[in-house]
């Protein structure tokens, strides 16, 4: 979505200062991603080096997602201002479970990758196989990082949904209202993805249980959805495109 200096997806930028709560979320948000390179010793030999590389992958997808996180943080607090009570708790828990979440985070996408960059190298005898995961393990796995995964997106879907709440009292267009619900339902869309995930990890056979991740691409096709229905809603009531403000 693009932004000008008074608009941002659809809605008046109402957070013009970097509140406490901001300043403070940073913080949580930074050391997260401490978190994610504090294992990361400064090899002392080639070996060691190899090691590194194999976390590498992981460690820019879990960037990725921890960014991705950060920037739907950073628009809700632009778009609407918000430091009342509700806004503070459920904040509280979204920066409890992204510290909560980071080490099985970053245990899935290295257990991911690394077997697929050792099959490059350890022909040459440099480093070990890494020790494969059973199938009730791969399970509990998915079932912590989809369990992580729907609490991130219900907290900003509350969070959407306070602000449709509080319409009156932001003073609210039409069109912003829309754009707020739109919001929280594409949150909600995509929260039921991991949440298939889970179900599918508690019911697959465990020779199958591998086939849960791939329920994660569904989300580009929910998000589709949502944005095929907010399309013609929008054309239905007359609202300005939110890429149009620009």
């Amino acid at each position: 979505m693009s932004m000008n200096r008074e608009h941002l997806e659809g809605v008046r930028i109402r957070g013009q200062q970097v509140s406490r709560l901001e300043s403070f979320s940073d913080c949580v948000f930074g050391f997260a991603l401490t978190l994610l390179v504090v294992s990361l010793e400064v090899p002392r030999d080639f070996d060691g080096l190899v090691r590194t590389m194999f976390g590498f992958f992981g460690f820019a997808i879990c960037f990725a997602m921890l960014y991705q996180v950060w920037t739907g943080h950073y628009t809700y607090f632009r778009k609407y201002g918000l430091a009342d009570a509700s806004v503070r708790v459920a904040n509280g828990f979204l920066l409890f479970v992204i510290v909560g979440f980071v080490y099985p985070l970053k245990f899935l996408f290295s257990s991911v990758f690394s077997p697929w960059l050792v099959k490059m190298v350890v022909h040459s005898n440099l480093i070990a196989d890494p020790t494969p995961m059973s199938n009730e393990q791969i399970r509990s796995l998915f079932i912590i990082y989809g369990t992580g995964f729907v609490c991130v997106e219900l907290i900003f879907a509350f969070l959407y949904f306070h602000a449709s709440r509080r319409a009156v009292a932001l003073e609210f267009t039409p069109a912003e209202l829309f754009w707020t619900r739109m919001s929280m339902i594409d949150r909600l869309a995509t929260a039921v993805v991991p949440f298939t995930s889970i179900v599918l990890a508690i019911m697959l056979p465990p020779g199958l249980v591998g086939l849960c991740g791939f329920a994660y691409f569904l989300i580009g096709i929910a998000k589709s959805a949502v944005g095929i229905v907010a399309g013609r809603r929008r054309r239905k009531l007359g609202f300005v495109d939110p890429q149009s403000l620009s």
